[in-house]
């Protein structure tokens, strides 16, 4: 943290910077806060399953195929969550994504629905108490309008258009989950998590 804000010293965006590293909002500006809360892009600055997602996939691409990597992978990612602290989104996220490793490696050979509840079921065992916690629930559906969106589409994920098609169904489809769970939510939070999601995806 102390090195980061070094880093940052005197940058314009340090703030937000700093956020979307470290997962810190203390340096938040009033206006940027007021910015993200506004957009609904507020769950970028959190450490969530995009932070923990991005880091474990990564980490995979360069390894070897085989059980040693995913068993490496798994390792350095619950690393990672430690260091940020351990927090109910970083551990729910690290247990999909080990779940999520070994099946498309290939080494659980059960439908990905089952996946999905043996994942959901170690993240209840782990936290009992998550299901309080709002980012659960929007993991978990998600998740699930995901498998449901490439079951009944022609989704590839090698094409980036199918990707953004996907991306876009996904915003839009969450849009009544948004209102059930008192969320915030508009035509300006889907552009702006459109935009953003990749975006901070991939730079």
């Amino acid at each position: 943290s102390n090195y980061a804000s070094d880093m940052l010293n005197g940058s314009r965006h340090e703030g937000i910077i700093h956020a979307l590293i470290l997962g810190d909002r203390s340096m938040l500006s009033s206006e940027d806060s007021k910015v993200l809360a506004n957009s609904g892009t507020q769950h970028l600055i959190a450490i969530s399953g995009l932070h923990v997602g991005l880091v474990m996939f990564g980490l995979f691409s360069i390894f070897p195929r085989g059980i040693a990597s995913i068993l490496v992978v798994s390792v350095l990612g619950l690393v990672y969550v430690g260091l940020v602290g351990f927090t109910p989104s970083a551990q729910r996220a690290w247990v999909m994504c080990v779940c999520g490793l070994f099946y498309l490696s290939g080494y659980i050979k059960q439908s990905k629905w089952r996946v999905y509840v043996f994942a959901l079921f170690w993240v209840l065992v782990l936290d009992p108490l998550a299901t309080l916690n709002l980012g659960f629930w929007y993991s978990f559906l998600c998740v699930a309008i995901i498998f449901l969106i490439s079951q009944f589409t022609p989704f590839d994920p090698r094409h980036w258009y199918s990707l953004f098609a996907l991306q876009l169904l996904l915003i839009v489809a969450m849009v009544p989950i948004s209102s059930i769970l008192g969320a915030r939510h508009g035509l300006e939070n889907i552009l702006a998590n459109l935009f953003a999601i990749p975006w901070v995806s991939l730079f």
